[in-house]
């Protein structure tokens, strides 16, 4: 009897086992990460290397910046006082205008900046505080033509010293506020 028992439980449990059941799956679920890409006409060389230089002496170069990045940007353009070395960068006057495109043709459409050299490293020192801002669209192949014209000024104080200053230019993101 109690085999008996045993058995029938044994049949009443598997059968209650083998309920209905159904089950769903989505394959191919991918994640792609956006890229912020940025690149100028210099290819990361010197865009000013001006030596023996007399008070009044003055010059200009265009650097056009291009954007190549998948999602949209906000680009900026500093000079952070670590990258600014010497004592001849007071003695400097520095103006900075941008305008739409490449160098060829150049003609500005704002001031980004004009002041001394130290003082630009002093007010844009990093990419919070940088100066010219724009905004690029993912895709846009977009560029933006800036033109530096430097003058020495004529102070005897500026005899025998240099300067040497790397520009930077940083794109970032432009998130969106979601609600």
């Amino acid at each position: 009897m109690a085999a008996g028992l045993l058995g029938s439980g044994g049949v009443v449990w598997a059968s209650s086992r083998a309920a209905f059941s159904g089950a769903t799956a989505n394959a191919g679920n991918t994640w792609s990460a956006g890229s912020v890409e940025l690149s100028d006409n210099t290819s990361g060389s010197a865009v000013f290397q001006a030596t023996n230089l007399v008070s009044g002496a003055i010059d200009s170069t265009c650097v056009a910046v291009s954007y190549g990045g998948s999602v949209d940007a906000d680009v900026r353009l500093y000079l952070s006082p670590a990258n600014v070395t010497g004592t001849l960068a007071p003695y400097v006057d520095l103006r900075v205008e941008a305008g739409p495109g490449t160098c060829g043709g150049f003609v500005a459409d704002s001031t980004v900046y004009a002041g001394t050299l130290a003082a630009f490293a002093g007010s844009a020192g990093a990419y919070a505080t940088g100066h010219g801002s724009w905004s690029a669209a993912g895709h846009s192949g977009a560029s933006r033509a800036y033109r530096f014209t430097w003058a020495l000024r004529d102070d005897n104080e500026a005899q025998g010293r240099t300067v040497s200053a790397k520009f930077t230019w940083e794109a970032r993101n432009a998130r969106s506020e979601r609600s």
